[in-house]
This record gives C-alpha cells, structure tokens and sequence, in this order.
C-alpha cells in the first residue's frame, strides 16, 4: 500500500459527439440550448468527433510514473482526474485514497495561474481532498518549467524558417501547421512573417488587480523572443508593420511579435485583447505575407488548438490570402515530464 500519489489534473473534454450536452451542462451549470449543442458538436466532429486531453493527460501520467519509479525503486499511483468529464478528479482522488494514499501531489495541466479559471479545478480538488481526508500538494505552474521555455523556443524558430523556407521557393504561399492540420493557399504579400504568440482570452470583470495570467503571459512570450534574440516586448506596442494595430510586444523588427488572446467565450462584456483574428486582419491589410501562431498557453491540445487555431484561424487566413501556421504544444513532452518529475520526487522527499 502506498501513502503518497500523483493526480494530473486538467478541465476534460467531450469524449463523444453524443456526450457534447452534458460536458457543456458540466462546464457551464445549466442545460445548453439546441443551437450551441450543434454548433459545438459541429467543431468536436471537425477535430475528429472527441477530445485528446484525457489521453495526453495519461500519457503524461505514465511518463511521470516512469521517472518517479526511477528515482524511487519502486512505483507510486498515479492517477488521472478531470474537472467537467470523465474520469473525474472526485472519483480518481477516490481511487488513489483506495489504494492507501494520504497525501496527493496535484500536477494541473494549465501553464498560468487565474483564479476564476482555474478556481473549479482547485475547489473540485479541495472538496474531494477533505471529504476523503487526504493532503494535496500543487506543483509549481508548468510554465515555470526551463523545459517548457525552451520547447516554445525551438518549435518558434522551426516554424518560421518553414515559413521563410517556403516563400523563398516561391510556393504560392502553400505552408502545413506542424502543429496541426491547417494548410493555407495565398500568401502574396511581401513582408513578414509576424510572431504570434497567444493564449485563452478572458473576460476582464474576471481579472482583478492581483490576477496573476495576464503576467505571467507577457513574462512567457517576452522570454521566448528574446531567447531567441527578438526585442523585449512593451506595453501596447503599435506595430509600424501594422497601421494602427497595438498588443503587447515588439513591432518594429524582424519578425515583429505580438501576444494576444483567441477562443472567446460568449460571455457578454469586455475581454482580453486584442485578437488573433484581429491580428490576423490587420496582417492582411498590411501587405503581411504570413503569421505564425505560438500558442503559449495551452500544454495540450484540445478545442483551442485544433479548432480556433487549425481549423478557425487557418480558416481566416485562408479567406485574406495570407499563410498561416502554429507550433505545435508540448502535450506530454519528455523534457518537461522529467523536470515535473524531479520535483515530485523532491516534495515526496521532504
């Protein structure tokens, strides 16, 4: 019997057209109308008809299992438990409890701290964990990781030398998304590439003054650029490049790079901007000949990455005659499960 286990935790995602209805009711507390029930399934049968978060979340699980096996000469539980769908973070804290766990290392598959965001997944955590009388210790964000800087930085600089590569061959502005499906004709503009780096948007009423995303997105994309040796990022920055276009980032060089914010809710009010979409037409407005999509937060893929930007996005530039690619995530991506795990073996340590 064992005393200590690992959850990965994450938000879950429909594992079937037919579950779309109660995986909306679940994530939203009511029931979802017909339209948004359609127009929702719409998108999961566009991405293959069922999400692959819990299945990367397993993978994930495995490879920590592996390096915390290796580091301790023997193998601890390590379970798998989503906020809005099955299998749940109640019933996995359960099924860890039952094999003598009292204490539960939480790894949460979302990069940056918010607290409205992710308050559903640490209160599902802490009810569960006090009905069942077990301790639960949180690692540190995943984007804290070196492991999950450097694999930004390297997908960065393959995909915009695939893109560089492909308009100095002259090919009609054809360029394949590494990270997805999205295949884009057009491309007939003389300047670019433009970096996007970007992230789930929220609404604004959401985001207090000590909320930590916003930050912590700035520090990731400004990081990233300057690893690899693009300017340091600023406030509202507007894009000379771009007209009047504004984000945070750095205009004025080769490539210039912005972050900004994609998968808007429906939600009425303000949210965080600007968009992709709207970066994506001041490009085409600009002579901008393409954009490349670094979706820094997210880990996994999921509706966000294979729909809004493969699918959505790719759409978008499509329709304006511009190239589009992303990098892809890191999902369950060796480097970062070996640094996650060093730290579990340094907390079961103590």
């Amino acid at each position: 019997m064992h005393e200590i286990g690992v959850l990965v935790a994450g938000f879950g995602g429909a594992d079937s057209l037919t579950a779309v209805p109660q995986f909306m009711h679940n994530l939203t507390g009511r029931m979802p109308s017909e339209e948004l029930v359609e127009r929702v399934s719409a998108r999961y049968e566009a991405i293959g008809g069922t999400s692959p978060i819990v299945k990367i979340a397993r993978l994930f699980a495995k490879g920590l299992s592996d390096v915390i096996e290796r580091g301790l000469k023997e193998r601890i539980p390590v379970g798998v438990g989503m906020c809005y769908w099955d299998p749940f973070i109640e019933d996995s804290l359960a099924g860890l409890t039952s094999l003598g766990c009292k204490r539960v290392v939480v790894v949460h598959l979302s990069a940056f701290q918010t607290k409205v965001a992710a308050g559903a997944s640490q209160q599902a955590i802490t009810s569960a964990a006090k009905k069942l009388g077990l301790q639960v210790v949180e690692t540190p964000l995943l984007a804290s990781y070196p492991a999950y800087q450097r694999f930004f930085a390297a997908a960065t600089t393959e995909a915009l030398g695939t893109v560089r590569a492909a308009a100095a061959v002259g090919d009609g502005g054809r360029a394949r998304a590494r990270g997805g499906r999205c295949q884009v004709q057009g491309g007939e503009g003389q300047r670019g590439p433009v970096l996007a780096f970007t992230a789930h948007s929220l609404p604004l009423c959401d985001l207090d003054d000590g909320d930590p995303y916003l930050a912590g997105l700035e520090q990731m994309a400004q990081a990233v650029a300057v690893s690899l040796g693009f300017g340091p990022g600023e406030q509202q920055v507007s894009g000379g490049l771009l007209g009047g276009f504004k984000a945070f980032g750095s205009g004025d060089q080769d490539p210039p790079w912005f972050l900004v914010f994609q998968s808007r809710g429906e939600r009425p009010g303000k949210w965080l901007g600007p968009t992709l979409e709207e970066l994506i037409d001041a490009c085409a407005k600009s002579g901008v000949s393409s954009v490349v999509a670094c979706p820094i937060g997210f880990v996994t893929d999921h509706m966000e990455t294979l729909y809004d930007l493969d699918v959505d996005a790719c759409g978008q530039a499509q329709r304006v005659g511009i190239r589009f690619s992303r990098t892809p995530v890191p999902n369950a991506l060796p480097a970062l499960i070996e640094e996650v795990g060093a730290g579990i073996l340094a907390l079961i340590s103590k």
